[in-house]
């Protein structure tokens, strides 16, 4: 063995002691790599033992090998390949459904459960094309229960885990002659984290990933010009219609679509002093787009991880904070346990010349963009249980990364070795990942070890924890739960006394009681609502409006938080505003009546009848109507002598509350409204008598 190919051994068995030290420190920030903690000591053991022996016996195969040929060369194994992708196809199939997850505690799971249970399910601009995916499968299956939504989750993700497969035992069979690089490119890439999305996981990510795959895989192909060049822009359109992250994919399609045509080399043929001016040209105006954004726009800056401390800083977590770079690297090493190796691999000056073919520019072309999106992007309930969202990165991760290691086998000894060794320390990590999502009390003990590492990020997951609890029939946990959540929910409480003082028309006590919430949770949404409805009942309108904005950009799709904001900016004098966070709030809940009395008071007021009668026929009809807006009503069909209509709505006004005075006015000036009115059948009162 060469001095390269030890150290490679050596960071293969480092590794695996990391995965065993780390086990015993389950409640540390080693999430990443920690995966065999919660299970018995035995099992641990276990695979300790079958990663040492892995790794023996590829380090033994590679003394007694003679120097392997090509990947590219050799006969075709035609047969041998083809019993090896139905054997690959029904196993891993198969397994999708027996290990399905039985916890959805990771990523945002019962929460897009109890939104998906609803009539109108909430559709999130960011997964536009998957949510309204999963609303039309569950309306298929069943409509809106528990039970649908889950099946719902669990065709779609075992549904793409197969295209997932389909694709890839293609797309290894088009790349590769020799059966053994087909193999490993294929293990390889079932090795990755992401794989776990597809084992009945809750949550809009599993399409997306078959997209990004089918996107690298057919890019590759698309690099050899065996496939149309305009083929991967498609596949970037259906993934951005999926989610906003396949947006990422852009330049590396862009590079396919340019990539050795008349255009692409008279723009190689620029002069470089040319070439960077245009790309700093074109860097300034994303860097001007993005900041006037964050400026201006809370919803916006609130996806990001910010640069340095705020006022909305959690725990000092910022871009180049020690938490958030350590969360990063964990989630590497989550998405690629191999990772080390792979980029020890690719030190060697033989694998930086690889670097410049067209295949290898391409997935590095889509890899940084995704890269930095997973840096930059912020993790909304801590990156351990939210790596959901950023596990697409992990396809063109591990496809650049065996797709290098298996076309520079020839050429070099670490990367041969490392292939393996980067093989099982994937599965050996996936594994215990699928395993622990499909047994519910290492599920609940891994959630619980990010609940105290991510209190603030991670109070409504506990909630969930107790739900989950009160599910199963279990009443001590239950209560434990509640107990625990009690005792912790500090801000909450300053909350709940600000909002009694609220209503008791206390307002400056109220806000110094949000105000004090928010200095303990700086990213406590209904807080900020809270201390905005205080200074309207302060005066101050345009620190309600600030505060409402805040609200917004924290919990954007928040139906309250919405007609609050129109609230705040109706008092501000900013129309517009108002009336579109009330339609986009009646759109999230149209059951809530208070955004449409506000939206109709406003039309109403700037004249625009027409459009108030269309709300007052949809609205004033509901039991939860005020009274005085069903009065309104019968006083529309009274204008239309529609006598018969008008009587109810005044009978259903006056047993409101509505002053009756005007109700009786009413009646004696038209006879045939009072005569229909005491024709209504159970009528308790008479015009006499009110």
């Amino acid at each position: 063995m060469t001095r390269a190919q030890k150290t490679a051994a050596g960071v293969y068995f480092a590794m695996l002691a990391a995965y065993v030290a780390t086990a015993l420190f389950p409640n540390h920030r080693f999430w990443g790599i920690n995966w065999w903690a919660y299970y018995p000591a035995w099992i641990i053991a276990v695979l300790f033992v079958a990663g040492i022996g892995w790794g023996l016996a590829a380090i033994t195969r590679e003394r007694r090998r003679p120097e392997p040929e090509s990947p590219y060369t050799g006969s075709r194994p035609g047969l041998e390949y083809a019993v090896f992708a139905v054997a690959v196809l029904v196993l891993v199939a198969v397994s999708f459904y027996v290990f399905r997850t039985q916890c959805h505690f990771l990523g945002d799971g019962y929460n897009i459960l109890t939104q998906l249970e609803e009539p109108r399910p909430l559709v999130k601009f960011s997964s536009f094309g998957e949510s309204l995916l999963h609303n039309w499968v569950k309306d298929i299956v069943g409509g809106s229960t528990r039970t649908a939504a889950l099946t719902s989750f669990r065709i779609i993700s075992v549904a793409s885990g197969i295209g997932f497969l389909l694709v890839l035992l293609s797309a290894a069979r088009a790349l590769f002659e020799r059966l053994s690089s087909r193999i490993f490119f294929v293990l390889g890439l079932l090795s990755g984290a992401y794989l776990l999305l597809f084992f009945g996981y809750v949550e809009y990510y599993s399409v997306l990933t078959l997209a990004v795959a089918a996107f690298c895989l057919i890019g590759l192909l698309t690099t050899q010009g065996r496939l149309p060049r305009w083929l991967p822009l498609l596949i970037v359109a259906v993934a951005s219609l999926l989610h906003v992250f396949g947006l990422t994919m852009l330049p590396a399609a862009v590079y396919l679509l340019f990539r050795d045509t008349r255009a692409g080399r008279r723009i190689a043929a620029l002069p470089g002093i040319v070439r960077i001016a245009v790309l700093t040209v074109a860097l300034a105006a994303l860097a001007a787009g993005f900041f006037y954004l964050y400026a201006t726009s809370f919803t916006f800056r609130f996806n990001f991880v910010p640069l340095i401390e705020d006022r909305f800083t959690v725990e000092g977590y910022t871009l180049l904070s020690l938490h958030h770079l350590t969360d990063y690297l964990n989630l590497l090493l989550l998405l690629l346990p191999g990772l080390p190796l792979v980029l020890l691999a690719a030190a060697g000056k033989s694998m930086r010349r690889e670097l410049t073919r067209p295949e290898l520019r391409f997935l590095l072309t889509a890899l940084i963009p995704a890269l930095a999106a997973a840096f930059l992007f912020d993790p909304k309930f801590g990156m351990p249980r939210d790596w959901d969202l950023f596990a697409f990165v992990g396809i063109p991760l591990t496809t650049t990364a065996f797709y290098l290691l298996i076309v520079t086998r020839t050429q070099s000894a670490v990367g041969r070795l490392a292939l393996p060794l980067a093989l099982g320390l994937g599965f050996l990590m996936l594994g215990p990942r699928v395993t622990s999502q499909a047994i519910p009390e290492i599920a609940i003990a891994h959630f619980e070890s990010y609940l105290q590492q991510n209190w603030l990020l991670n109070k409504k997951g506990q909630t969930f924890l107790a739900e989950y609890y009160d599910r199963s029939g279990d009443v001590w946990r239950n209560m434990e739960a509640d107990r625990r959540f009690d005792s912790l929910n500090t801000d909450g409480r300053y909350l709940l006394r600000g909002v009694e003082l609220f209503h008791a028309g206390r307002y400056q006590q109220a806000a110094d009681m949000a105000t004090r919430a928010i200095e303990i949770n700086p990213i406590f949404s209904v807080a900020y609502s809270n201390l905005g409805k205080c200074m309207l009942g302060l005066g101050k309108p345009d620190s309600a409006l600030v505060l409402q904005q805040i609200a917004h950009g924290l919990n954007p799709y928040d139906p309250i938080f919405l007609h609050n904001l129109g609230v705040a900016c109706v008092h501000n004098g900013r129309f517009d505003e108002a009336e579109s966070a009330w339609r986009e709030a009646i759109d999230h809940a149209p059951e809530l009546i208070e955004p449409r009395v506000f939206l109709m008071t406003m039309l109403k007021e700037q004249g625009r009848l027409s459009e108030f009668d269309e709300w007052l026929l949809k609205t004033a009809p509901r039991d939860d109507a005020p009274p005085e807006m069903m009065a309104e009503l019968g006083d529309y069909y009274l204008q239309r002598e529609d006598y018969q209509k008008a009587a109810e709505q005044y009978r259903r006004a006056l047993a409101g509350g509505v002053d009756s005075t005007l109700v009786i006015r009413t009646l004696e000036r038209f006879p045939n409204l009072k005569a229909a009115f005491e024709q209504l059948p159970d009528n308790q009162d008479s015009v006499s008598g009110m």
